[in-house]
Protein backbone atom coordinates (compact mmCIF):
# COMPACT_ATOMS: atom_id res chain seq x y z
CA UNK A 1 0.00 0.00 0.00
CA UNK A 2 1.32 3.61 -0.97
CA UNK A 3 2.54 5.46 2.50
CA UNK A 4 -0.07 8.55 2.78
CA UNK A 5 0.98 12.24 1.96
CA UNK A 6 1.39 13.96 5.22
CA UNK A 7 0.91 17.64 6.21
CA UNK A 8 4.03 19.61 7.13
CA UNK A 9 4.72 21.98 9.74
CA UNK A 10 6.90 24.79 7.64
CA UNK A 11 5.26 26.74 5.18
CA UNK A 12 6.73 30.34 3.07
CA UNK A 13 10.24 29.69 1.84
CA UNK A 14 10.71 26.43 3.03
CA UNK A 15 7.76 24.97 1.12
CA UNK A 16 9.19 26.97 -2.15
CA UNK A 17 10.62 23.66 -3.58
CA UNK A 18 7.64 21.58 -2.93
CA UNK A 19 8.20 17.85 -2.83
CA UNK A 20 12.10 17.03 -3.27
CA UNK A 21 13.69 19.05 -0.94
CA UNK A 22 15.25 18.47 2.65
CA UNK A 23 13.86 21.90 3.93
CA UNK A 24 9.88 20.22 3.86
CA UNK A 25 8.92 20.17 7.49
CA UNK A 26 6.86 17.63 9.73
CA UNK A 27 4.68 18.87 12.56
CA UNK A 28 1.38 17.50 11.05
CA UNK A 29 -1.28 15.22 12.38
CA UNK A 30 -0.86 11.84 11.56
CA UNK A 31 -4.23 10.79 10.84
CA UNK A 32 -4.46 13.27 8.04
CA UNK A 33 -6.11 11.69 5.26
CA UNK A 34 -4.09 11.29 1.55
CA UNK A 35 -4.47 13.38 -0.88
CA UNK A 36 -4.79 12.80 -4.37
CA UNK A 37 -2.64 14.25 -7.57
CA UNK A 38 -2.06 13.15 -10.86
CA UNK A 39 1.86 12.33 -11.57
CA UNK A 40 4.06 14.94 -11.78
CA UNK A 41 1.42 17.35 -10.10
CA UNK A 42 3.00 19.46 -7.49
CA UNK A 43 0.55 19.99 -4.38
CA UNK A 44 -1.23 23.32 -3.70
CA UNK A 45 -0.26 25.22 -1.13
CA UNK A 46 -2.61 24.78 2.14
CA UNK A 47 -5.06 27.76 2.22
CA UNK A 48 -5.89 28.82 5.46
CA UNK A 49 -9.21 27.53 6.73
CA UNK A 50 -11.71 30.23 7.01
CA UNK A 51 -13.15 30.75 10.40
CA UNK A 52 -15.52 33.79 11.66
CA UNK A 53 -13.76 35.83 14.44
CA UNK A 54 -15.24 35.33 17.58
CA UNK A 55 -16.64 37.95 19.85
CA UNK A 56 -13.57 39.58 22.00
CA UNK A 57 -14.50 38.49 25.22
CA UNK A 58 -14.74 34.86 24.19
CA UNK A 59 -11.22 35.59 22.82
CA UNK A 60 -10.05 36.54 26.08
CA UNK A 61 -11.72 33.63 26.99
CA UNK A 62 -10.39 30.85 25.07
CA UNK A 63 -6.65 32.50 25.36
CA UNK A 64 -7.23 31.70 29.09
CA UNK A 65 -8.12 28.23 28.14
CA UNK A 66 -5.80 27.93 25.58
CA UNK A 67 -2.88 28.67 28.56
CA UNK A 68 -4.15 25.51 30.76
CA UNK A 69 -2.68 22.29 31.37
CA UNK A 70 -6.25 20.73 29.68
CA UNK A 71 -5.92 22.60 26.40
CA UNK A 72 -1.76 21.36 26.35
CA UNK A 73 -3.31 17.41 27.31
CA UNK A 74 -5.35 17.91 24.27
CA UNK A 75 -3.09 19.36 21.67
CA UNK A 76 -0.22 16.82 22.52
CA UNK A 77 -1.68 13.46 23.90
CA UNK A 78 0.31 10.41 24.91
CA UNK A 79 2.63 9.20 21.77
CA UNK A 80 1.22 5.71 21.34
CA UNK A 81 4.39 2.84 21.35
CA UNK A 82 5.48 2.43 17.44
CA UNK A 83 3.96 -0.42 15.03
CA UNK A 84 6.90 -1.37 13.29
CA UNK A 85 7.21 1.84 10.81
CA UNK A 86 9.17 0.66 7.88
CA UNK A 87 11.79 2.99 5.69
CA UNK A 88 11.16 2.56 2.32
CA UNK A 89 14.27 0.94 0.83
CA UNK A 90 16.58 3.34 -1.43
CA UNK A 91 17.55 -0.32 -3.33
CA UNK A 92 16.82 -3.49 -3.71
CA UNK A 93 18.37 -4.36 -0.56
CA UNK A 94 16.26 -2.44 1.12
CA UNK A 95 16.64 -0.97 4.77
CA UNK A 96 19.87 -1.87 7.30
CA UNK A 97 18.62 -4.57 9.77
CA UNK A 98 18.01 -2.62 12.98
CA UNK A 99 21.48 -2.40 15.47
CA UNK A 100 21.48 -4.55 19.08
CA UNK A 101 21.64 -2.54 22.14
CA UNK A 102 24.02 -3.72 24.71
CA UNK A 103 23.10 -5.83 27.14
CA UNK A 104 23.51 -3.51 29.93
CA UNK A 105 21.00 -0.97 28.72
CA UNK A 106 18.69 -4.16 28.00
CA UNK A 107 19.08 -4.89 31.60
CA UNK A 108 18.77 -1.48 33.11
CA UNK A 109 15.40 -1.28 31.36
CA UNK A 110 13.54 -0.64 34.42
CA UNK A 111 15.58 1.65 35.92
CA UNK A 112 15.74 3.46 32.61
CA UNK A 113 11.91 3.96 33.09
CA UNK A 114 12.10 5.61 36.06
CA UNK A 115 15.16 8.45 35.18
CA UNK A 116 12.81 8.87 32.39
CA UNK A 117 10.17 11.44 34.70
CA UNK A 118 13.17 13.70 34.84
CA UNK A 119 15.05 13.60 31.10
CA UNK A 120 14.00 16.91 29.58
CA UNK A 121 10.65 16.81 27.41
CA UNK A 122 8.98 18.43 24.68
CA UNK A 123 6.67 20.54 24.72
CA UNK A 124 6.11 20.29 28.29
CA UNK A 125 9.14 21.56 29.59
CA UNK A 126 9.81 25.33 28.59
CA UNK A 127 13.36 26.07 29.39
CA UNK A 128 15.38 23.58 27.27
CA UNK A 129 18.86 24.46 26.42
CA UNK A 130 19.11 26.45 22.94
CA UNK A 131 20.86 22.58 21.53
CA UNK A 132 17.79 20.32 22.61
CA UNK A 133 15.78 23.25 20.58
CA UNK A 134 17.87 23.03 17.65
CA UNK A 135 17.70 19.21 18.12
CA UNK A 136 13.52 19.34 17.69
CA UNK A 137 13.64 22.14 15.62
CA UNK A 138 15.41 19.67 12.88
CA UNK A 139 13.67 16.45 13.81
CA UNK A 140 10.07 18.64 13.64
CA UNK A 141 11.11 19.30 10.52
CA UNK A 142 11.92 16.41 9.03
CA UNK A 143 8.99 14.54 6.28
CA UNK A 144 7.76 12.69 8.90
CA UNK A 145 4.52 12.82 11.01
CA UNK A 146 4.12 15.08 14.05
CA UNK A 147 3.88 11.95 16.20
CA UNK A 148 6.78 10.28 14.76
CA UNK A 149 9.22 13.76 15.35
CA UNK A 150 7.75 13.69 18.82
CA UNK A 151 7.88 9.72 19.64
CA UNK A 152 11.80 10.42 18.13
CA UNK A 153 12.63 13.26 20.53
CA UNK A 154 11.19 11.33 22.95
CA UNK A 155 13.35 8.16 22.86
CA UNK A 156 16.90 10.39 21.86
CA UNK A 157 16.06 12.26 24.87
CA UNK A 158 15.23 9.75 27.50
CA UNK A 159 17.11 7.03 29.31
CA UNK A 160 19.12 4.63 28.27
CA UNK A 161 20.09 6.97 25.24
CA UNK A 162 20.14 10.56 26.77
CA UNK A 163 21.66 12.63 23.70
CA UNK A 164 20.58 15.90 25.50
CA UNK A 165 24.27 17.31 24.81
CA UNK A 166 25.94 17.99 22.07
CA UNK A 167 28.92 15.66 23.66
CA UNK A 168 26.86 12.80 24.87
CA UNK A 169 25.32 12.88 20.76
CA UNK A 170 28.73 12.67 19.66
CA UNK A 171 29.76 10.20 21.53
CA UNK A 172 27.58 7.81 20.43
CA UNK A 173 28.53 7.75 17.33
CA UNK A 174 26.20 6.75 14.33
CA UNK A 175 25.51 3.36 15.30
CA UNK A 176 24.13 4.83 18.81
CA UNK A 177 22.24 7.18 17.28
CA UNK A 178 20.80 5.03 14.76
CA UNK A 179 19.88 3.00 17.97
CA UNK A 180 17.65 5.29 19.47
CA UNK A 181 15.99 6.46 16.46
CA UNK A 182 15.03 2.39 15.93
CA UNK A 183 13.68 2.21 19.03
CA UNK A 184 11.81 4.93 18.26
CA UNK A 185 10.33 3.02 15.36
CA UNK A 186 10.78 6.39 13.11
CA UNK A 187 11.04 6.59 9.60
CA UNK A 188 14.01 7.87 7.58
CA UNK A 189 16.46 6.25 10.69
CA UNK A 190 19.79 6.26 8.30
CA UNK A 191 19.31 9.63 7.15
CA UNK A 192 18.44 11.54 10.80
CA UNK A 193 21.39 9.78 12.35
CA UNK A 194 23.84 11.62 9.75
CA UNK A 195 22.33 14.50 10.28
CA UNK A 196 22.09 14.32 14.01
CA UNK A 197 25.75 13.86 13.64
CA UNK A 198 26.36 16.89 11.37
CA UNK A 199 24.56 19.61 13.37
CA UNK A 200 27.14 18.02 16.25
CA UNK A 201 29.63 18.86 13.91
CA UNK A 202 28.54 21.46 12.94
CA UNK A 203 28.09 22.96 16.77
CA UNK A 204 31.04 21.93 17.45
CA UNK A 205 32.76 23.87 15.24
CA UNK A 206 30.97 27.33 15.81
CA UNK A 207 31.17 27.30 19.15
CA UNK A 208 34.61 25.93 19.72
CA UNK A 209 35.32 27.27 23.36
CA UNK A 210 33.51 24.69 25.68
CA UNK A 211 30.55 22.50 26.08
CA UNK A 212 28.72 24.95 27.76
CA UNK A 213 29.02 27.45 25.26
CA UNK A 214 28.24 24.62 22.89
CA UNK A 215 24.27 24.10 24.25
CA UNK A 216 24.02 27.41 25.04
CA UNK A 217 24.98 28.02 21.11
CA UNK A 218 26.56 31.35 22.44
CA UNK A 219 27.78 32.54 19.27
CA UNK A 220 24.29 31.93 16.98
CA UNK A 221 22.69 34.04 20.22
CA UNK A 222 25.61 36.80 20.16
CA UNK A 223 25.21 37.69 16.08
CA UNK A 224 21.58 37.97 16.43
CA UNK A 225 21.64 40.51 19.42
CA UNK A 226 24.33 41.95 17.87
CA UNK A 227 22.44 42.42 14.70
CA UNK A 228 19.40 43.76 16.34
CA UNK A 229 20.86 45.90 18.29
CA UNK A 230 21.92 47.85 15.04
CA UNK A 231 18.20 48.51 14.23
CA UNK A 232 18.47 51.21 17.67
CA UNK A 233 14.22 50.21 18.79
CA UNK A 234 12.98 49.34 15.42
CA UNK A 235 11.05 46.26 16.93
CA UNK A 236 10.38 45.05 13.64
CA UNK A 237 13.49 45.60 11.59
CA UNK A 238 15.55 44.44 14.95
CA UNK A 239 13.41 41.24 14.66
CA UNK A 240 13.97 40.67 11.04
CA UNK A 241 17.95 41.27 11.65
CA UNK A 242 18.05 39.00 14.20
CA UNK A 243 16.15 36.11 12.08
CA UNK A 244 18.87 36.95 9.51
CA UNK A 245 21.72 36.41 11.94
CA UNK A 246 20.29 33.19 13.65
CA UNK A 247 19.43 31.84 9.68
CA UNK A 248 22.81 32.74 8.54
CA UNK A 249 24.40 30.53 11.39
CA UNK A 250 22.30 27.50 11.25
CA UNK A 251 21.48 27.47 7.32
CA UNK A 252 24.50 28.30 6.35
CA UNK A 253 26.90 26.87 8.55
CA UNK A 254 25.23 23.69 10.09
CA UNK A 255 24.42 20.71 7.22
CA UNK A 256 21.11 19.39 7.82
CA UNK A 257 19.36 22.65 8.97
CA UNK A 258 16.84 24.17 6.84
CA UNK A 259 14.98 27.42 7.14
CA UNK A 260 11.80 25.55 8.13
CA UNK A 261 13.85 23.90 11.39
CA UNK A 262 14.97 28.01 11.97
CA UNK A 263 11.31 28.79 12.36
CA UNK A 264 10.19 26.51 14.34
CA UNK A 265 13.51 26.94 16.61
CA UNK A 266 12.88 31.07 17.12
CA UNK A 267 9.08 30.05 17.72
CA UNK A 268 10.31 28.06 20.39
CA UNK A 269 13.90 29.87 21.86
CA UNK A 270 12.04 33.27 21.92
CA UNK A 271 11.51 32.97 25.66
CA UNK A 272 14.95 32.78 26.24
CA UNK A 273 16.25 35.08 23.64
CA UNK A 274 14.99 38.42 23.61
CA UNK A 275 16.47 39.73 20.44
CA UNK A 276 13.55 37.99 18.58
CA UNK A 277 10.61 38.28 21.11
CA UNK A 278 7.53 38.15 20.00
CA UNK A 279 7.90 35.65 16.77
CA UNK A 280 5.17 33.48 15.45
CA UNK A 281 5.31 31.42 12.91
CA UNK A 282 2.83 31.47 9.90
CA UNK A 283 1.58 27.95 10.79
CA UNK A 284 0.92 29.70 14.50
CA UNK A 285 -1.11 31.93 12.65
CA UNK A 286 -3.20 30.13 10.85
CA UNK A 287 -4.30 28.02 13.36
CA UNK A 288 -4.70 31.35 15.66
CA UNK A 289 -7.27 32.26 12.52
CA UNK A 290 -8.51 28.79 12.45
CA UNK A 291 -9.92 29.26 16.32
CA UNK A 292 -10.93 32.83 15.48
CA UNK A 293 -8.63 34.24 17.67
CA UNK A 294 -7.75 36.99 14.89
CA UNK A 295 -7.85 37.29 10.77
CA UNK A 296 -4.93 35.49 8.69
CA UNK A 297 -2.55 37.95 7.59
CA UNK A 298 -2.81 38.24 3.67
CA UNK A 299 1.11 37.17 3.12
CA UNK A 300 2.75 36.96 -0.44
CA UNK A 301 1.91 34.23 -2.76
CA UNK A 302 4.58 32.07 -3.40
CA UNK A 303 4.88 33.05 -6.73
CA UNK A 304 5.96 36.16 -5.58
CA UNK A 305 10.16 36.16 -4.92
CA UNK A 306 12.70 38.56 -4.49
CA UNK A 307 13.61 40.64 -1.25
CA UNK A 308 10.59 43.22 -1.62
CA UNK A 309 7.98 40.18 -0.92
CA UNK A 310 10.20 38.48 1.38
CA UNK A 311 10.57 41.49 3.58
CA UNK A 312 6.63 42.54 3.35
CA UNK A 313 5.70 38.48 4.55
CA UNK A 314 8.13 38.91 7.26
CA UNK A 315 6.76 42.27 8.29
CA UNK A 316 2.98 40.91 8.49
CA UNK A 317 4.00 37.98 10.67
CA UNK A 318 5.87 39.90 12.42
CA UNK A 319 2.41 42.41 12.92
CA UNK A 320 0.84 39.43 13.39
CA UNK A 321 3.00 38.16 16.58
CA UNK A 322 2.76 41.59 18.01
CA UNK A 323 -1.16 41.32 17.50
CA UNK A 324 -1.81 37.95 18.98
CA UNK A 325 0.99 38.96 21.67
CA UNK A 326 -1.31 42.44 22.58
CA UNK A 327 -4.72 39.94 23.11
CA UNK A 328 -2.74 37.24 24.89
CA UNK A 329 -1.65 40.10 27.65
CA UNK A 330 -5.19 41.71 27.76
CA UNK A 331 -6.45 37.96 28.65
CA UNK A 332 -3.76 37.80 31.64
CA UNK A 333 -4.95 41.03 32.95
CA UNK A 334 -6.07 39.95 36.56
CA UNK A 335 -5.45 36.68 36.27
CA UNK A 336 -3.45 33.78 37.75
CA UNK A 337 -1.70 31.30 35.98
CA UNK A 338 1.51 28.97 36.07
CA UNK A 339 3.75 31.48 34.03
CA UNK A 340 5.51 33.78 35.62
CA UNK A 341 7.08 35.29 32.39
CA UNK A 342 5.05 36.67 29.94
CA UNK A 343 7.55 35.17 26.95
CA UNK A 344 6.52 31.65 28.46
CA UNK A 345 3.34 31.81 28.15
CA UNK A 346 3.51 33.04 24.77
CA UNK A 347 5.49 30.13 23.73
CA UNK A 348 3.31 28.02 25.63
CA UNK A 349 0.48 29.22 23.73
CA UNK A 350 1.74 28.55 19.99
CA UNK A 351 2.51 25.26 21.14
CA UNK A 352 -0.96 24.91 21.78
CA UNK A 353 -1.55 25.95 18.65
CA UNK A 354 0.32 24.25 16.90
CA UNK A 355 -0.46 20.98 18.69
CA UNK A 356 -4.13 21.62 18.44
CA UNK A 357 -4.31 22.22 14.56
CA UNK A 358 -2.09 19.01 13.73
CA UNK A 359 -4.23 16.61 15.69
CA UNK A 360 -7.22 18.73 13.97
CA UNK A 361 -8.49 19.86 17.50
CA UNK A 362 -9.18 23.78 17.29
CA UNK A 363 -12.71 23.40 16.79
CA UNK A 364 -12.84 21.18 19.92
CA UNK A 365 -11.16 24.09 21.65
CA UNK A 366 -13.26 26.62 20.10
CA UNK A 367 -16.52 24.62 21.10
CA UNK A 368 -15.23 24.65 25.14
CA UNK A 369 -15.73 28.11 25.04
CA UNK A 370 -18.09 28.78 23.12
CA UNK A 371 -20.30 26.63 25.09
CA UNK A 372 -19.07 27.69 28.04
CA UNK A 373 -20.50 31.34 27.58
Amino acid sequence: MAPKKKQTETKGKASASALGTKRKSTEKAESSPPKKSQKGEKPKKEAATPASQLPHEQKLALLRYLLTPEALAIAYPPIEPGKGEVDRPRSQQGPKPAPKRPKSEAANDSKSKQESASAPSYPSNLHLTPFQTLLISSLLSKPISHRLGLRSIATLFSPPYSYTTPQRLADAGVEGRRAALWDARTQHKEKTAEQLGSIVEGVSEMCEDTEEDREALGVVRGEAERLAAEEKGDSVASRRAAKSGITASLVEDIKGVGPGAVGIFMRRIQNQWPSVFPYADERSLKYAAELGLMAMPELPGEHEKGEEADEEREGKLFKGADDLLALMQESRKGQKDQYNDERDAFVRLLDVLIGLGLEKKTDEARKHVEEAK
